[in-house]
């Protein structure tokens, strides 16, 4: 059982971040589909549930004249190709591709990075690569004018998650979302959204929405049709300004429904990836970093000169305990290195992007019983000792702050005797293997000393805080 325990701890510590991510993107999706219904269910419950009470027709007339004047059209602002340039084109596209394909976090929670891929179900086994191949290219967009300033939001169809909106905030160099439409809902114009629900036995919704120039929800109206053995009760819901319900009768129905009816059979066109950004877009060279510009946020930092994007403040917990210790090293591949700071409490992957210094990764460490060691070559390594056992795991981390396992080794003195050795208990993988095989899968990683220690291969070398203070 103990041996279980600590693999189980090896594999899941790094990967603790990513397992969030998952349980939270399945949290928003149910958010943002359950919102609209909860605000009628409430509005509902107000009138009553019996839904023979029919509105009288004085405030059925009211009803539908308040309707009628909702221009059913759809209408897209055009872009301003004066300010829209291609140079501005290609600075769109890149800061877009960044966002969606990981390789920048789309905003910062205390103590971790939030990327795209973190408000995604359905994605967890995919590394960043996989994500781009078999997601990201395979995902229909749309470049529109969604806020009416003459530049282009984009707009995604990401399947079960429904449909994203994405903005360029040009003067922070940043994207944001201006808005998430749930796996009910289709954009039908600039700001335009349409609704339509009929998971339901005894009910089809339908809705149609604006937003305003802040991506927020500003009207809307729901059309709602009760399937009952005594026929079909039409109800609307408006929401805004003035709101108001009623019941309608078929002819009624008819007449206020017909050219939103129209409207929600042709929603936006999508277009491929290729057709959305151009055959072979990578935006590769874009995201290549500055090395001396991380270095001097890293020195910024550590002299408490300069403040974490998240985390709350300048400073980490326990760097003033005497125990910290920190190095510097490109772990995700964006070709600038991150800070690593190891405490006695604490393991933190600190980066640099965009101008912007923030936590990537975090974990609290048990002092004497695990620590964290970082490769030349890029990867960590988590050592974990308890008694008798030992276990060394190797991960690599990807842009997204996901981290995978590349190997893992376990051992267990099992009889105690205090030496290591072919009588003892050996794990590659989490699979059982002698003395032999175990020594051999660990060439290239680590080396067994003549005290039958192990010796971490190519391991950097940390520095002491405080030490580097006084200089």
């Amino acid at each position: 059982m103990n041996k279980k325990i600590i693999s189980c701890v090896s594999i899941l510590v790094l990967l603790l971040g990513l397992a969030w991510s998952c349980a939270k993107a399945e949290t928003l999706d149910f958010e943002r589909s359950r919102q609209s219904e909860e605000k009628i269910k409430t509005e509902e419950s107000r009138a009553g549930e019996n839904k023979t009470n029919h509105t009288n027709e004085q405030d059925s007339r009211n009803l539908c004249e308040s309707v009628k004047k909702v221009d059913f059209s759809s209408k897209e602002y055009p872009i301003n190709w004066e300010i829209y340039t291609d140079q501005v084109e290609q600075a769109y596209k890149e800061n877009f591709y960044r966002i969606i394909t990981n390789q920048m976090p789309l905003e910062y929670e205390e103590e971790k990075a939030v990327y795209f891929r973190d408000h995604l179900r359905g994605i967890s086994d995919l590394d960043d690569m996989e994500f781009i191949e078999q997601f990201v290219k395979e995902t229909r967009y749309r470049f529109i004018d969604c806020d009416g300033d003459g530049l282009p939001e984009l707009l995604m169809d990401i399947g079960i998650n429904g449909f994203c909106i994405l903005k360029y905030l040009v003067e922070e160099q940043k994207v944001e979302v201006y808005h998430w439409l749930n796996e009910y809902e289709a954009l039908l114009g600039s700001n335009q959204i349409g609704y339509c629900n009929s998971t339901s036995a005894n009910n089809t919704r339908y809705g149609y929405k604006t937003l305003n120039r802040a991506g927020e929800v500003e009207n809307e109206i729901y059309f709602t049709a009760y399937y009952g053995e005594t026929g079909i009760e039409y109800e609307i819901y408006i929401f805004g300004d003035e709101s108001m319900s009623g019941h309608l009768n078929q002819e009624q129905w008819d007449e206020v429904t017909k050219d939103f009816f129209t409207m929600l059979d042709c929603p936006v066109t999508m277009v491929t990836y290729e057709e959305a950004f151009g055959k072979n877009f990578t935006g590769t060279e874009a995201l290549h970093g500055n090395t001396d510009e991380a270095m001097r946020a890293y020195d910024e930092f550590l002299s408490g000169e300069r403040a974490l994007e998240n985390s709350g403040g300048s400073t980490i917990a326990n760097m003033d305990d005497g125990s910290m210790k920190y190095l510097t090293c490109d772990i995700n591949g964006d070709h600038i290195p991150e800070l690593h700071i190891q405490t006695s409490g604490d393991y933190y992957i600190l980066a640099y992007q965009n101008n912007v210094l923030f936590v990537l990764f975090h974990e609290q460490v048990e002092e004497t019983l695990k620590c964290y060691g970082v490769c030349k070559n890029g990867e960590i390594v988590y050592k974990y000792t308890k008694e008798n056992k030992e276990s060394y795991s190797f991960y690599k981390f990807e842009f997204s702050g996901n981290a995978f396992k590349t190997i893992g080794f376990y051992r267990n003195d099992s009889n105690g005797n205090g030496v290591y050795d072919e009588n003892d208990e050996y794990e590659c993988n989490e699979t059982i293997c002698t003395f032999e095989e175990w020594t051999s899968s660990a060439e290239g990683y680590f080396s067994i000393d003549k005290n039958g220690d192990v010796q971490i291969l190519h391991m950097m070398e940390w520095k002491d805080y405080n030490e580097s203070k006084k200089r």
